[in-house]
């Protein structure tokens, strides 16, 4: 499986460039290979994350005898979560309020980003060499 992904990466990356670059005049090249040690990083930390959080109930059943825990359940069917579980219930509700916010606040600025402004005229830099922040001058030849 890793190996396929590790393909569509590459494959990806070469489409990718042949789209931006189609009906240039000048051929641009740019390396969007996959860097192998951000993968073999990413990848390691997605195991680690896996094995951590697949363990983690495990290692609290263990504390507990099976017969006890099964006969509390058993009795209380519809208290609810525990102490952890509400923490955690919250918390995930917390970051959606504030990602949702983020997002309400960015909605305004995307007609900004679908027709950008250029800060220089198009029609003066095309005589003479154009600077940012500086005004174009023109030049009679």
């Amino acid at each position: 499986m890793r190996c396929w992904a590790l393909a569509f990466a590459y494959w990806g990356s070469h489409l990718l460039v042949l789209l931006m670059t189609e009906g240039h005049l000048f051929p641009v090249t740019l390396d969007l290979s996959p860097d192998l040690r951000v993968l073999s990083l990413t990848m390691s930390v997605a195991i680690l994350t896996g094995i951590l959080f697949g363990l983690a109930p495990r290692l609290a059943c263990l504390a507990e005898d099976p017969a006890t825990v099964l006969q509390q359940n058993a009795r209380s069917l519809g208290s609810g979560a525990g102490k952890l579980n509400k923490a955690l219930i919250i918390t995930q509700v917390a970051l959606s309020m504030v990602l949702l916010l983020g997002a309400g606040l960015f909605v305004p600025q995307l007609p900004a980003f679908a027709f950008p402004r250029p800060r220089f005229q198009k029609r003066e830099c095309s005589k003479s060499p154009c600077i940012p922040g500086r005004a174009a001058t023109r030049t009679s030849t």
